[in-house]
């Protein structure tokens, strides 16, 4: 997950969507504007920009899309088994950040663990804050974080729907392994509650729609300077849902937001790419230059019910991996490899829709299947199936790391109530899979309200 964001049901956020936006049709909602001014003393407030305008682009004429021809299978590879001992784990749990206050039961906690994973020790707890997405930087010396302690509240009510505005809630900060050190790196941003009445068998019931602010951690640049994280606010002009993302750098407190943007992918320490969906583009940026260095636009002969979803890199190509389907009743994705040299769109391979990439390592690709609880991986080269496991739980989420021997492992939750937290290796058709802890035997009780949300382990 590069540290990955973990466990967010989509069904969930479509449906936090769907609210939100009958509500804002119904009456204006204003948002305070994010304040960009560092928390620590400093001559003058962080600039702030939004690219305001698509570039020419680069590559005026994009190249018909071809078709990878169906890889014939290879030989097995033997079995890796999984060499011990791990690193440190992150545990986060507790309420999700997209509840809304009432459903708080219990504020989200950051707890480390150390192998054999026996005990564990908290790190960032506290009764009116909740901590998550913890990030390890790329040295492992430090973590980030998302901290929501809900300020200021601002109620607006209207025709049938409920809104809270938090004016001070949301920001970034970083501790070392042992809590020590801890720095708040931004000012409160703003978050938006969001609520409904609807019918139920106990009569109208008013039911919380979703929390709208910082939405997650997407991870650190190579060499530890940036922190990239990712912000969903109301419009007020369109009445519409607005986000992108925010490169934080954590030296000198700086801010650049580019709107239009999501699922960030460091290429360098001084290059990243991102999907803009509006603009129809891959774009590649610097994180202080509101200019890209590159784009790419999607093949125009695809239909205008083509969907491009997740972005993947691979330090061993020159290029990405994108997944896209023809619509969401596709039978079939596609993986398409985008060449930065030639600008060339290809798709590489398809697979049954039921099936996600979800995961990309340097040897392997993680594909899951909710339906039948399974998990595939695929080596990189011609995408052939190399193995499989099986879980008892449906949720498609999963962690790459690696093992004591820098082996690349998966580890991946099973159990009824989701607590049993398993590690496996991606080679070999038979994996070699090991139970490593139970949340229940670590003293975390679950529930409707409080859940695992995130595992990270150390670099």
């Amino acid at each position: 997950m590069k540290t990955k964001k973990l466990w967010v049901e989509i069904t969930g956020i479509l449906g936090v969507i769907f609210f939100v936006l009958s509500a804002c049709q119904s009456a204006e909602v204003s948002m305070p504007t994010p304040s960009f001014v560092a928390p620590s003393a400093s001559e003058t407030p962080a600039p702030t920009w939004t690219p305001s305008s698509v570039p020419t682009e680069f590559f005026t004429d994009t190249p018909e899309p071809t078709i990878a021809p169906t890889p014939t299978e290879t030989p097995t590879p033997e079995p890796v088994e999984i060499q011990f001992p791990l690193s440190d784990v992150l545990i986060n749990f507790g309420s999700s950040n997209f509840e809304c206050e009432e459903n708080i039961l219990s504020p989200a906690q950051v707890w480390i663990s150390e192998y054999p994973y026996a005990d564990k020790s908290p790190i960032l707890k506290d009764e009116n804050i909740g901590y998550y997405y913890p990030t390890w930087s790329p040295d492992g010396e430090w973590f980030a974080y998302l901290a929501i302690e809900r300020k200021n509240p601002v109620e607006n009510i209207f025709d049938g729907f409920r809104d809270v505005i938090y004016g001070e809630s949301d920001s970034i900060g970083m501790v070392r392994r042992d809590g020590s050190e801890a720095k708040k790196l931004t000012d409160l941003f703003p978050r938006l509650e969001a609520h409904s009445l609807q019918n139920s068998d106990d009569g109208i019931v008013e039911v919380c729609d979703g929390s709208f602010g910082i939405q997650g951690i997407d991870g650190w640049s190579p060499d530890g300077r940036w922190v990239v994280f990712s912000y969903t606010s109301f419009v007020q002009s369109t009445s519409g849902i607005s986000g992108g993302l925010y490169f934080l750098n954590v030296q000198t407190l700086e801010i650049y937001n580019f709107e239009d943007a999501r699922t960030p992918l460091w290429l360098s320490a001084d290059e990243f790419a991102v999907f803009q969906k509006d603009a129809k583009q891959i774009a590649i940026y610097t994180p202080t230059v509101s200019k890209p260095i590159k784009v790419f636009s999607f093949p125009p002969q695809l239909s205008s019910n083509y969907q491009f979803s997740s972005l993947f890199g691979n330090k061993e190509k020159d290029g990405l991996f994108i997944v896209g389907l023809d619509g969401y009743l596709a039978k079939e994705s596609d993986l398409w490899e985008l060449d930065f040299e030639s600008g060339e769109w290809k798709i590489v391979a398809s697979f049954d829709n039921s099936f996600s990439l979800i995961d990309l390592g340097k040897a392997k690709g993680v594909f899951c299947n909710s339906e039948d609880d399974t998990f595939l991986f695929r080596e990189i080269e011609h995408w052939e199936i190399t193995g499989s496991i099986q879980k008892a739980d449906s949720r498609c989420s999963s962690t790459h790391f690696q093992d004591g021997a820098g082996n690349e492992v998966v580890a991946f939750l099973t159990g009824e109530t989701v607590d049993e937290v398993w590690v496996t290796s991606v080679y070999g058709r038979t994996p070699d899979n090991q139970l490593l802890f139970s949340l229940e035997n670590l003293g975390f009780e679950y529930s409707h309200f409080a859940q695992l949300l995130d595992l990270a382990w150390k670099p």
